[in-house]
């Protein structure tokens, strides 16, 4: 399986997934749990290649700014390397091939279709408020602590709120596009923070402490500088609340049968 191929069902689940919490109102339950838990932990089986290409194209752009010997520079790059090819190898087995696909087919699309074709105005409404309920909790929590599992979690909510966005842009409704740009600026910024965060534990773990002091605390200005960006970014995305926020009753009505 080549990368482009990981990457793109990587997203498809993450769209599958924020589709899925927007239709959570009309689903039963155990059929919203067990597509979710099944199409998660396809996504887990994938996010290790993710993450070693995301620490190899961090490394190469942050290091000419790196206080960091050549030696130590090179070790880690190679150390990154040899993890990237482990990783595109283990995509590749087809165990885990044939594991990620069963998982893919045991959510079950037609969860979604079932979904789609019991929803209405109302459910859409209120499947949208939850989801920026939280991810406008979540942003809350991670801009009062700032840290690597708060802003993580930040990032996933939001991915989540961007693509239900998206998913009711595209059926047509409109005054969401706010929303959606908005929601991707933030959650590329934390992107980077994250795979920052990442990079300063591979260094530690690779260099001693007296050679990376320096550089360990660059990458710690160039973290803190990205959450800063997008908690200021998020004070306008979620300055409503939940009620406030959802467009009103009457631009939903295209959905109602």
């Amino acid at each position: 399986m080549q990368d482009e191929h990981v990457h793109a069902a990587r997203t498809a689940l993450k769209h599958a997934r924020a589709d899925l919490r927007l239709l959570r109102p009309s689903l039963r339950r155990t059929d919203y749990a067990t597509a979710n838990a099944a199409w998660r932990d396809a996504g887990r089986m994938l996010s290790p290649l993710r993450d070693a290409r995301a620490q190899l194209a961090m490394l190469e752009r942050v290091a000419p700014d790196l206080p960091i010997n050549g030696e130590l520079l090179a070790h880690v790059s190679a150390a990154l390397h040899r993890d990237l090819i482990e990783q595109r190898a283990a995509v590749a087995d087809r165990r885990v091939h044939r594991r990620c696909t069963r998982l893919i087919e045991s959510g079950d699309a037609h969860v979604l279709r079932k979904g789609a074709a019991q929803a209405n105005g109302d459910t859409l409404r209120d499947g949208l408020r939850a989801i920026y309920r939280k991810a406008r909790n979540a942003w809350r929590q991670a801009c009062r602590r700032r840290t690597l599992r708060e802003l993580h979690e930040c990032r996933k909510q939001l991915k989540y709120l961007r693509n239900a966005a998206a998913t009711l842009h595209e059926a047509g409704l409109r005054g969401l596009g706010k929303t959606m740009s908005r929601a991707k600026r933030i959650v590329d910024w934390l992107g980077e923070e994250h795979d920052l965060a990442v990079l300063c534990a591979t260094l530690q773990r690779h260099g001693r402490s007296r050679d990376i002091v320096d550089s360990l605390a660059l990458l710690e200005r160039l973290r803190a500088g990205l959450a800063a960006r997008a908690c200021d970014a998020g004070t306008k995305l979620f300055e409503n609340k939940p009620k406030d926020f959802i467009p009103p009753r009457r631009s939903f009505a295209r959905f109602d049968r």
